[in-house]
């Protein structure tokens, strides 16, 4: 089966500091990915080279073997993405908030967006302006904006955002139900571990722009080790490495 994502040494520095620097992963269809690491580890530089919102300096990006930079219209016909912040307009219901995203999709099922607001739990509030809306309710509409045409691919930034632990466990149980049921494939960046390590198959770990592990949650804990603790022994052993490359 040929794999959703593919990401080859992908580089991107900035003149200020920060960035990633040979990054590579391949993703296959219904994986869920955690990509892990600390605020300015450089988690948010690669979800926007995949989605085209900035190019990559070298390496190349593949989405259901098309390449981003050069085919990007094919490259995200089946991705959905949720980057950075949950926006909305705050003077629209819910409900009117997703009927202007679902123009976008011309052959959505009118119910689609009646399907989504219940996925997300928003069924009640669905004629409510979203002025009135908690940080977790306006997150939920975001996911509910990004479920919409039943992408082939999602990736979320930092998606627990301003979730209380309910909303947590809600968000988990639908990642995984899309997972199994639907064959969705997710790529979700956190800095929190704990939070996701029940929900992903899948790792990769990264600090200063370079991933230090990554493969099967399975093989990242073999022995007990929590995911949190294998993240740990990656950052001393990185920084060791670095500190004899100084001597």
């Amino acid at each position: 089966m040929e794999p959703v994502m593919i990401i080859k040494q992908v580089t991107k520095r900035y003149k200020g500091g920060g960035g990633i620097s040979d990054f590579s992963i391949q993703v296959g269809k219904g994986e869920v990915w955690g990509l892990f690491g600390p605020n300015g580890a450089g988690k948010t530089t690669l979800l926007k080279i995949l989605t085209g919102l900035c190019q990559a300096d070298s390496g190349s990006v593949e989405l259901f073997g098309h390449d981003v930079r050069d085919r990007f219209e094919s490259a995200m016909s089946r991705v959905s993405c949720l980057i950075e912040t949950a926006d909305a307009y705050e003077y629209m219901s819910a409900e009117r908030n997703l009927k202007l995203a679902a123009r976008f999709y011309p052959d959505l099922p009118k119910e689609r967006i009646g399907e989504v607001l219940e996925l997300v739990g928003l069924s009640n509030e669905k004629r409510k302006k979203v002025s009135g809306f908690s940080l977790g309710m306006k997150q939920r509409l975001a996911i509910a904006s990004a479920l919409l045409a039943r992408p082939a691919l999602i990736i979320l930034d930092e998606p627990t955002n301003g979730l209380d632990i309910d909303g947590m466990l809600w968000l988990r149980g639908l990642i995984a139900k899309l997972a199994r049921e639907e064959g969705t494939t997710f790529l979700i960046s956190s800095h929190g571990i704990q939070e996701m390590e029940q929900v992903c198959t899948h790792a990769c770990m990264i600090a200063g722009g370079t991933l230090m592990k990554q493969g099967p949650i399975s093989e990242l804990t073999h022995g007990g080790v929590t995911l949190e603790a294998a993240y740990m022994s990656a950052i001393h052993h990185q920084a060791k490495g670095e500190a004899m490359a100084h001597v």
